[in-house]
C-alpha cells in the first residue's frame, strides 16, 4: 500500500537564487564592506583646546635703575639713578658715579641685583676697569654696586693675579659646609679651629648683606678642617681639606694663623699670597694671630665679585 507523505516531514527544497540576484547581493555586500572601511579611515574629530595666542612682546620703554653704592666692608656710601630704554644696551655704571669715592678703590666694581633675604643678589657684572657696561632691565629696579675698600691700602691684585691664572674664585657656594677631620694620627684643640671659622664668618656678615658663611656639619661637608702631618709644613690646603701641623705650629697663635690662611686658600682657590705664607698677609703678626683688616678686605672681595649664589 502506498503511504501518503506526511507534509510535516516533507523535505525542503533548496532555495534557487538566480544569477542576477546572486550578483546583486554580492555587489551590495562588497559595497557595504567598502563603505565600512572608508568610514574607518575618516579621523574622528577630537575636542580641541581653544587657541590662546601669545601676548605680543612688550616694546622698549623708559625704565629707571637706582644704584646703591657700597664700600664693600664699610657700608653704603651713596646712590645714583640711571634712565634708559628697557632691554637696550647703555647702562654704564662707573666707580666715579659714586658721590663719595674717598674710601674706595678706583678700578674694581661689582654690580649685583638687590639682595633677597639678606644675601647677595645675582651678579650683573664685575669689572677691574672702573666701570661696568650692561643692558637696562625690563622694568624699574634697584641694583647694588660694591666698590672695594681702600682705607687699609689693601692690594686686591693679590687675588686678581690668581684670577688671571684661571682660579682665585670661590671654590664652593657662598654658604658652604665643613666638618672636623684630623689626619695622620694628629689632633688638637677644636676651639682654635672654631675661632678661625668664626673670624672668617664675621668678615663676610654685615648689616647690609650677608655675603656667605662657613657652616659646620657632622660629616660630608664641602671640605674638612683639622690637624695633620701636612707634609711636615706648618699647614697645608688641598681641594677638600685645610690643616695645621701642631708640632710645627708651636703655640695656639701660630695654629690660628695657619688655620685662617689654609681655610682662606682652600675656599678662594689661591695660594701663598704675595709670594709667601698667606698668614703673613691676612693676619696680625703681634695680635695672637687674628684676621687683620687686609685679610677681611681680601676675603670679602672674593665673595662680592663671584657669580655663585
Amino acid at each position: 500500500m502506498k503511504l501518503r507523505e506526511n507534509p510535516k516531514f516533507k523535505k525542503k527544497e533548496p532555495d534557487k537564487t538566480s544569477r542576477r540576484e546572486f550578483l546583486k547581493k554580492t555587489v551590495k555586500g562588497i559595497g557595504t564592506l567598502f563603505l565600512a572601511g572608508y568610514i574607518g579611515l575618516i579621523p574622528i574629530a577630537c575636542k580641541k583646546t581653544p587657541f590662546t595666542p601669545e601676548p605680543p612682546p612688550v616694546p622698549p620703554h623708559q625704565v629707571t635703575v637706582k644704584v646703591d653704592f657700597y664700600n664693600h666692608t664699610q657700608g653704603i656710601i651713596g646712590e645714583k639713578t640711571y634712565s634708559g630704554m628697557s632691554s637696550q644696551p647703555g647702562l654704564i655704571i662707573k666707580v666715579n658715579d659714586c658721590p663719595n669715592t674717598s674710601t674706595i678703590d678706583s678700578k674694581r666694581i661689582a654690580v649685583r641685583q638687590e639682595n633677597q633675604g639678606g644675601g647677595l643678589g645675582k651678579l650683573i657684572n664685575f669689572s677691574r676697569t672702573g666701570e661696568t657696561n650692561t643692558s637696562f632691565p625690563e622694568e624699574n629696579t634697584t641694583y647694588q654696586a660694591y666698590l672695594m675698600n681702600n682705607t687699609n691700602n689693601t692690594d686686591y691684585n693679590l687675588i686678581d693675579e690668581w684670577v688671571d691664572k684661571g682660579i682665585g674664585y670661590l671654590r664652593f657656594t657662598p654658604n658652604c659646609t665643613w666638618h672636623r677631620e684630623d689626619r695622620d694620627g694628629y689632633t688638637g684643640k677644636e676651639s682654635i679651629i672654631n675661632n678661625a671659622v668664626s673670624q672668617l664668618n664675621n668678615a663676610i656678615n654685615y648689616p647690609w648683606a650677608k655675603y656667605g658663611s662657613l657652616n659646620k656639619v657632622g660629616s660630608n661637608g664641602n671640605f674638612g678642617i683639622g690637624y695633620g702631618y701636612c707634609n711636615n709644613y706648618l699647614g697645608i690646603s688641598t681641594n677638600d681639606w685645610a690643616g695645621a701641623n701642631p708640632d710645627n705650629c708651636f703655640n695656639e697663635a701660630r695654629q690660628l694663623k695657619v688655620f685662617l690662611a689654609e681655610i682662606f686658600e682652600l675656599t678662594t682657590a689661591t695660594d701663598d699670597l704675595n709670594g709667601h705664607n698667606t698668614f703673613m698677609t691676612i693676619t696680625n703678626p703681634y695680635d695672637n694671630g687674628n684676621l687683620n683688616p687686609i685679610g677681611k678686605d681680601l676675603w670679602a672681595y672674593v665673595f662680592v665679585k663671584d657669580s655663585k649664589t
